[in-house]
């Protein structure tokens, strides 16, 4: 079997031009994992030139197709020349030349065996970077595990009888709730040594031999903890293994997989008495707000600390609680609203003029024998990118703010109808009695409310839903019943465990808890299941 030349130019001219026209990462491969082809798309995607890929093996631009269960997958492709997608769940990865990977969604690439009309079929693989989607994603990832985190805080200040509890509390927090590999409070001794007066996580030794001065002197107190202490400011390192100011502590953070950390002051009576710092494997941690949110942590924390030992700083605290939690929501609200913007702006606008440009070459196909197998191929991207574009519209649908311009139960209704617009799935909104809240906690409430019908829609498959809403003891309680798949038969529905990456019912549960209220997950009769939920008033202690 000859190979095809690796410009195209002996491919029948109807599909030579779709391969090579295509906007879309277009590569070919043969029945033994080949690379055959592969377009100018391709090319400036994967930065490699077609004369040296071709008669490589695919996994050098995909290194994820090396799994054994994916060579089955494309020997049967061949057996059975039906177009196919690629199997949810995996994790793609595209490999550049130099080595740095990218990631592609499986929806955007799809195995479409190819009779070249000679004896000889490809497999076409459409490929679309997403790293900007990803990114994106992880923006908000790690926004909404910052505000989970600040959220969990604010109860420690309000509930913690002193400033050792709440010391702890506050480290413990940022761990198990933040995701931090370490977290501890240092103060300063007369003779200038800083030492550790609490410390959550896996970093107990690393912080343990630190030894870090205040002495200007001394190379070991440029750091962030000691500059923070010294100073009074937030300092951050966000790339703790090159920063110059991290060098005597580099060898032992590279062992323990620090990459960035973050010191915060601590002040009683406006002066500086400890100071609160974060290590994390996540370079990007500290970025988009977060370091400013966690900024306005510390400074709740040093009013905490002012204010032991009185009722009158107990009713303080319990309005920074407020306020704080009116700050995170805000914060939160408008990061999501940029993130939303960024993804409207580009990801979306960019698949709009790909799915314009394959109706546009759809139409210039021609009447040629091979016109049918061109028109496929064509469909089928065409089909890719609308996955693609649905799934982005589905974000943004998710990242809208919440209807406050209306009342609470026509917000409810209004909800409803745009997760269900395009559903079969009928649904009912029922106030028992007149209910309402404040913005901030109706904005939380109706996140909690979107968050199940979601769920109904996308893992109950419901036929029904009912939203029921009553005014209980200075809130509103909401129960959200589905008749779908229902839950386990055995085990603790309030502990179920959760699919990797899927983090709803959890969220949901912060969310209620941040405002003083509860979320729980019930089974509902022989099918189905109900969310249950209350949000007090902002008055309610």
């Amino acid at each position: 079997m000859s190979p095809v030349a690796s410009d195209g130019s002996d491919l029948p001219r109807g599909l030579r031009s779709l391969l090579t026209s295509n906007p879309t990462a277009i590569i070919a491969v043969d029945p033994d994992g080949l690379i055959a082809f592969v377009n100018g798309a391709a090319e400036y995607l994967f930065r490699h030139r077609s004369s040296l890929l071709v008669g490589q093996p695919v996994e050098v631009l995909i290194p994820s197709l090396a799994s054994g269960r994916r060579s089955g997958s494309r020997r049967s492709s061949f057996s059975h020349p039906l177009p196919r997608r690629m199997a949810a769940g995996l994790d793609v990865h595209g490999r550049r030349r130099d080595g740095s990977e990218f990631p592609v969604t499986f929806t955007t690439v799809n195995l479409t065996p190819t009779d070249l009309g000679d004896g000889r079929y490809w497999a076409v693989v459409a490929v679309t970077d997403v790293s900007a989607r990803v990114s994106a994603e992880r923006q908000l990832a790690e926004l909404s595990r910052s505000y989970l985190t600040l959220a969990q805080l604010n109860h420690a200040i309000v509930r913690a009888p002193d400033a050792d509890a709440l010391f702890a509390s506050t480290c413990q927090i940022a761990v198990e709730q933040g995701g931090y590999l370490g977290a501890w409070i240092a103060v300063s001794s007369p003779d200038g040594r800083v030492t550790a007066v609490a410390q959550a996580g896996a970093l107990g030794v690393y912080i343990n031999q630190l030894d870090i001065t205040l002495d200007l002197d001394d190379p070991r107190s440029g750091g962030p903890v000691g500059t923070s202490l010294r100073e009074g400011r937030p300092c951050f390192s966000t790339d703790f293994l090159r920063d110059p100011a991290t060098a005597p502590w580099q060898e032992s953070a590279r062992r323990y997989g620090v990459a960035a950390c973050g010191s915060f002051p601590l002040r009683t009576q406006g002066r500086v008495v400890a100071t609160l710092t974060l290590y994390t494997d996540r370079p990007t941690a500290f970025d988009d707000g977060v370091g400013d949110l966690l900024t306005q942590v510390a400074e709740d924390v040093s009013f905490a600390l002012d204010g032991f030992g009185g009722a009158k700083a107990l009713v303080a605290e319990v309005t920074a609680r407020r306020d704080l939690l009116r700050r995170l929501v805000l914060a939160e609200e408008k990061e999501r609203g940029r993130i939303a913007c960024d993804l409207h702006d580009d990801s979306v606008q960019v698949l709009a003029a790909v799915s314009l440009r394959l109706s546009v070459l759809s139409k210039r196909v021609g009447s040629s024998p091979e016109a049918a197998d061109v028109a496929s191929m064509v469909q089928t991207i065409s089909d890719t990118v609308a996955l693609a574009t649905d799934s982005l519209r589905n974000l943004l649908f998710e990242l809208e703010p919440p209807l406050l311009a209306q009342s609470f139960v026509d917000a409810l209704r209004t909800t409803a109808e745009r997760v269900f617009e395009d559903e079969t799935t009928t649904w009912s909104v029922t106030c028992v009695e007149e209910v309402d809240l404040p913005d901030i906690e109706r904005g939380q409430a109706l996140r909690i409310a979107k968050e199940a019908l979601i769920n109904a829609r996308k893992h109950a498959h419901a036929s029904h839903v009912d939203i029921v809403l009553h005014r209980r003891d200075g809130g509103v309680e909401v129960a959200v019943t589905d008749d779908g798949d229902g839950l386990p038969a055995d085990g603790d529905v309030e502990h179920l465990p959760q699919r990797r990456g899927h983090r709803g019912l959890e969220t949901m549960r912060d969310r209620a808890s941040a405002t003083g209220g509860w979320c729980r997950l019930e089974r509902s009769g022989a099918r189905g299941a109900t969310l249950r939920f209350f949000v007090p008033h902002a008055g309610r202690d």
